[in-house]
């Protein structure tokens, strides 16, 4: 719709306007190699980005392609009645030369401009990975080949003939020697880039089972391309910060607490632990997946001993990401158990309806029989896609009857009791108390597990131990929550 501007403003073109859209031309390829010129150097001196090369530089400048939506900000401005004619007829007149001149010329000019750059040509790594990857191709070739030769019993002289001809192109490529030419640094590279983009589809594979949420599918897919481009810019060393850095707690989740903490607001908490809970599950499912695509594939690719490597990087990801998943699994065992169930039921569904279709596609069952069956899944999929709801099990009432000291009072003496507790949700490595603080409080541990930071060793505090009542004395030492645990209390405000 905004191309139906441009037959009618190109025949109001005058000399004028071609000396201003000359103009405009000018300034915004200045502006772009301003920026990629002079600003991003000082982004990437001060670690803020990637460096890029000259030549890429040059080619981003050249391929700044304008289409639709500049031409739609140019019709807005046309239908505008607060800006006057001929303002608007500038502004449509410049903005449709503008697209016209990146569409004819720097769109059908940049393949050549890249081949003058030398960008149309592979890296030494792609010519080196090229190879090994052609060599693995044609090893797999030659075996597939063989096997079928004798699957349909075929001569054996034109099983010999097509396999020479394939080792015949190997050799010519000279596969084995441009192999040899990949650093080890290259080949972890690679290696890494590989299992987190195979990271990727196992995640969308779990986005088309609809075992999780979408905003978890999301956030891990984000964190995949975070991870990438951690591998490429500082190697094994930057995946690993990076890997790191996703476990944590993120800003919008340590705000939610506070929130929590502070207000008694529940709802934003509640959803963060939920997604927090179902990224860790799938990325655990995907880091298993990946140790088992590692050893099969990757060894014959990157070599065995970079393969060795990237399963140690892999087994250090998934033994985090397992001690995360357990502290939610011990603070929440029913919502644990209960998302691990509905992924499950949502994997059996999948794989039921694939054999469903597969049957139908094959003519064994009728187009009247599938559809029905199919009405059938679909129902069963809707009442399965109900996930279960989390409770952050915080009523206070419900946490002190928890306690043996306290089991023993009435209804109405558990609610007074009530009005001098407050529920407190507590965050892996939080510190609790300190030694030499004021004590006012005391701690009732209702579920997780604290651990009490001793000289000697430290003492883990669990379910039904409290601790804080000789704060007053200052003989309390620091105590934190345990590493890996989540941890809720009942703090005495009396």
């Amino acid at each position: 719709m905004a191309s139906l501007l441009v037959p009618r403003l190109l025949p109001t073109l005058n000399i004028h306007d071609l000396w201003l859209l000359a103009l405009v031309i000018v300034s915004a390829f200045a502006a772009r190699a301003a920026v990629l010129f002079g600003i991003l150097p000082v982004l990437s001196a001060l670690k803020l980005s990637r460096h890029v090369d000259a030549a890429d530089n040059v080619a981003i400048t050249w391929g700044g392609v304008r289409g639709a939506v500049t031409l739609a900000l140019a019709l807005a401005v046309t239908e505008s009645g607060r800006i006057d004619a001929s303002t608007q007829r500038l502004v449509a007149v410049l903005a449709t030369g503008f697209v016209l001149f990146t569409l004819l010329v720097n769109g059908l000019t940049l393949r050549p401009v890249m081949r003058v750059l030398k960008l149309d040509r592979l890296s030494p790594l792609n010519k080196a990975l090229r190879s090994k990857v052609l060599a693995l191709a044609l090893a797999e070739v030659r075996g597939a080949v063989a096997q079928t030769s004798r699957d349909f019993e075929l001569a054996p002289g034109i099983t010999e003939s097509v396999i020479a001809n394939l080792t015949t192109r190997r050799e010519a490529d000279g596969l084995d020697h441009q192999a040899m030419m990949i650093a080890d640094q290259d080949r972890i590279i690679v290696g890494l880039v590989a299992l987190t983009n195979r990271e990727r589809r196992i995640i969308l594979g779990h986005h088309a089972q609809q075992s999780v949420s979408s905003t978890a599918i999301e956030r891990l897919l984000r964190q995949a391309d975070l991870l990438i481009d951690a591998a490429k810019a500082d190697g094994a060393a930057g995946y690993a910060r990076r890997a790191a850095a996703l476990l944590a707690h993120s800003s919008a989740f340590r705000f939610a607490h506070f929130l929590h903490r502070r207000f008694a607001i529940e709802r934003l908490l509640q959803q963060a632990i939920s997604v927090r809970f179902e990224t860790l599950l799938v990325r655990e499912f995907a880091l298993k997946e990946l140790v088992q695509y590692n050893r099969q594939w990757l060894p014959s690719l990157v070599s065995e001993p970079t393969a060795h490597d990237l399963e140690q990087i892999l087994t250090a990801r998934l033994e985090a990401t397992t001690r995360a998943i357990d502290a939610l699994r011990l603070q929440y065992p029913e919502y644990a158990q209960g998302l691990e169930r509905h992924f499950l039921m949502q994997t059996g569904l999948t794989l039921e309806v694939s054999l469903i279709r597969q049957l139908a596609e094959d003519g064994i069952i009728g187009g009247e029989l599938y559809s029905a069956l199919e009405r059938e899944h679909a129902a069963e999929r809707q009442s399965a896609s109900e996930r279960v709801r989390l409770d952050l099990g915080l009523r206070t009432e419900d946490l002190i009857t928890r306690f043996d000291m306290f089991r023993g009072l009435s209804a109405a003496e558990i609610k007074a009791l009530a009005r001098l507790f407050k529920p407190r949700l507590a965050l892996p490595e939080e510190t609790i108390v300190r030694r030499g603080e004021r004590g006012s409080h005391v701690f009732f541990i209702s579920s997780g597990a604290v651990e009490v930071i001793l000289p000697g060793e430290p003492v883990r505090l669990g379910r039904g131990d409290f601790f804080g009542e000789m704060a007053g004395r200052k003989t309390s030492d620091r105590r934190r929550s345990m590493l890996g645990k989540s941890a809720c209390y009942i703090q005495a405000t009396a």
